[in-house]
């Protein structure tokens, strides 16, 4: 026979050592995300704005990958090459 649990009285407490459990697990998940955002905000801000700058105003030549231009009298532009 199995024995009967323990009826959850308010002496007790509220949590209980899972929902503790639960907490403690949440809080460091958190702690740990919000020390690497401060870490890249913070530490590594003026590196990767930088970089993103760099991005920004990225400055290659490309040639225009396209056909015979036509004008509005069905004429041919002069290709170069």
């Amino acid at each position: 026979m199995r024995a009967k649990r323990e009826e959850i009285t308010p002496s007790r407490g509220v949590f209980t050592r899972r929902a503790l459990l639960v907490l403690a697990t949440q809080a460091g998940v958190l702690g740990v995300l919000g020390k690497k955002l401060y870490d890249l905000q913070v530490h590594e801000g003026d590196h990767l704005r930088d970089l993103a700058a760099r991005n920004r105003t990225s400055k290659r030549l490309l040639a225009p990958a396209r056909g015979r231009s036509l004008i509005a009298l069905a004429c041919s532009l002069p290709v170069t090459r």
